[in-house]
């Protein structure tokens, strides 16, 4: 796996995290937020909860629950008895062009938001899709994952196809 970089804001700041596989199981991951390397196992337990097994010297694990908001990009992680809303990539929700300078317009690229393979396309080029509509399918850690539109619009690009090996943060599919 090729190394992935994303910002990631966390309660107001904004953080540099580089994740890359290990091993061929993409269970062992290097995962660097703003410099610091830690070396992680992570196992999925259930669709929405993550095992994670920090593999220094202190060995501390953590079980999180990562539930996806309505918003492509943004998450809520709930993780020792607390819930924080993490924002990928800069991405916002609840927020307009006139409160922080982002805006709607433009593509919106449906990424892999993990290392899998994929199961189905559920779109074709030219489509129109809705907003939180399946796009597409793919199967990483031994589940599926059906990866949705944030806002509706038109697929100008998609750039894999059923069976294909798909790097984590590959872009799959172009809507506009």
């Amino acid at each position: 796996m090729v190394p992935r970089t994303v910002e990631v804001s966390l309660r107001g700041q904004t953080h540099c995290v580089t994740i890359g596989a290990e091993d061929d199981d993409m269970h062992c991951l290097c995962v660097s937020v703003d410099g610091i390397e830690r070396r992680v196992d992570v196992r999925r337990v259930s669709s929405d909860i993550l095992s994670i097994l920090e593999l220094g010297e202190t060995r501390r694990s953590h079980q999180i629950r990562v539930a996806e908001t309505e918003r492509s990009g943004e998450f809520d992680v709930h993780v020792g008895g607390a819930v924080v809303r993490v924002v990928v990539d800069g991405h916002r929700s609840g927020r307009t062009e006139q409160h922080d300078g982002l805006s709607d317009a433009g593509p919106q690229s449906v990424v892999a938001p993990m290392p899998g393979r994929v199961v189905r396309v559920l779109v074709a080029e030219g489509d129109m899709v809705a907003e939180n509509q399946g796009v597409v399918v793919i199967e990483a850690m031994k589940m599926e994952n059906e990866l949705r539109a944030s806002r509706e619009g038109r697929v100008v690009e998609i750039n894999t196809e059923v069976g294909a090996s798909v790097e984590f943060g590959k872009v799959l599919i172009v809507i506009a």
